[in-house]
């Protein structure tokens, strides 16, 4: 049993395409995502990206280590439909697992258009995380300095345009490259 942790996770994100063809058409067929109710994020790997640094500046803030989290922990906590398929997809997951996976994915946006738990609850029920983890373990890893780059420029860009973003980079600049230069 592996425990990947969400700084392998965030590692094996960074070496994915930001354009994969199959989340594309789910986020036009079920209007979330990228281009749709003002989504900050310009990809769903830059979605992801932003979101762990946002999520590893949190931990830091608590005094937490961010290296103690489990990637499980993230997957578990998410409601946006196209940021886990996306992952799915990238992780090469088998097709017939991702139509399942679209049909859930659009059963659900039917019932709400934004992103909300019945979301994540919905995708997850065909995409558990004990099924994704074995395709993320074999996915590709960036390295470290390519990871750091890609993932701040996206957090970067969230704190750019987010409020809430802005304040948490400004309260944990210094903790954050601390820690990572303690990596």
């Amino acid at each position: 049993m592996s425990l990947l942790t969400q700084n392998q996770l965030k590692r094996i994100i960074a070496a994915q395409s930001a354009i994969a063809a199959r989340t594309d058409r789910l986020e036009k067929q079920i209007r979330i995502g990228v281009g749709f109710h003002g989504k900050w994020y310009r990809s769903q790997r830059e979605h992801w990206l932003g979101w762990i640094v946002a999520k590893e500046r949190m931990a830091l803030q608590k005094g937490e280590n961010p290296d103690a989290i489990v990637a499980r922990k993230r997957w578990t906590n998410l409601n946006c439909i196209p940021m886990m398929f996306w992952l799915a997809e990238v992780a090469g997951v088998p097709d017939e697992v991702l139509t399942g996976a679209e049909s859930a994915a659009v059963e659900a946006a039917a019932i709400n258009d934004k992103d909300c738990q019945q979301h994540g609850k919905a995708m997850r029920k065909v995409l558990p995380w004990t099924s994704l983890e074995p395709y993320l373990v074999k996915a590709p890893c960036a390295d470290p300095q390519t990871t750091v780059r890609d993932s701040d420029a996206a957090f970067e860009y969230l704190a750019s345009l987010k409020n809430k973003y802005r304040k948490l980079k400004d309260e944990t600049d210094a903790i954050y490259r601390d820690w990572l230069g303690r990596r």
